[in-house]
């Protein structure tokens, strides 16, 4: 389901509790360096081990902990960004499930639809965007949503929102 190419070769709206798996998988996306957009595998693992390290030091007040990406120690700020980054990859899920549900779509398509196109997987789940199906039943804005969502989600959200400041800032010329 995360091969970041569409490609299907079997239904799999028929594997109940593992199209859920699947979907999750899907919303993890691929490494870190890979072009399969998502969360990426090693800001899962730093978030978890951020997680870890504040219950300890809740547990633990006189003890220092650090936390390590391979030999390597990281920092606040970037233990921060990365807090940053899933917070906003949760609230654009968010938002952009119900922004499609609101079109007249069930809610786990609409899910499915926001988490294949934002983490660019492909097919999603159900019978209107499923593995046999495609986005064409859907209404224009819905697809120009999803479609900005798709690349909002390979361009990575950071950057992104780097480009739409830009662009506000020089329109409006705050200072």
């Amino acid at each position: 389901m995360s091969s970041s190419t569409g490609f299907v070769n079997y239904d799999y709206n028929n594997w109940c509790f593992f199209s859920v798996v699947g979907m999750v998988l899907m919303l993890m996306g691929g490494c870190s360096g890979s072009t399969n957009s998502g969360i990426k595998i090693y800001r899962i693992g730093l978030l978890f081990k951020a997680i870890n390290c504040y219950t300890s030091g809740l547990v633990h007040s006189d003890k220092t902990v650090l936390i390590r990406y391979g030999r390597k120690c990281m920092d606040n700020v970037a233990i921060s960004n990365i807090g940053l980054f899933f917070i906003l990859y949760i609230f654009i899920l968010f938002v952009g499930c119900i922004l499609v549900s609101i079109s007249g779509v069930d809610v786990v398509t609409a899910f499915s639809a926001v988490a294949a196109t934002f983490s660019n997987t492909g097919p999603g789940i159900g019978n209107i965007i499923g593995p046999q199906y495609n986005y064409y039943s859907l209404l224009p804005s819905v697809k120009l949503l999803l479609s900005f969502l798709m690349l909002m989600g390979r361009l990575e959200i950071m950057p992104f929102y780097v480009c739409i400041y830009l662009i506000v800032h020089n329109i409006f010329k705050f200072k």
